[in-house]
């Protein structure tokens, strides 16, 4: 009974451990992927935007 007991203890909060680790790391992983694609994303659009623009007016 006692072994039982401290059994499924054990298992649940490990399995509650794991579980919420898991989902932050996944969280804190996956939001720095999506900054981090969206940062570089706009600053090679920002930065081809300035120098098309910046060519166009030397040329003029």
């Amino acid at each position: 009974m006692v072994l039982s007991v401290g059994a499924s203890l054990v298992l649940s909060v490990g399995a509650s451990l794991a579980l919420s680790v898991g989902a932050s790391l996944a969280l804190s992983v996956g939001a720095s992927l999506a900054l981090s694609v969206r940062a570089s994303l706009a600053l090679s659009v920002g930065a081809s935007l300035v120098l098309s623009v910046g060519a166009s007016f030397v040329h003029a």
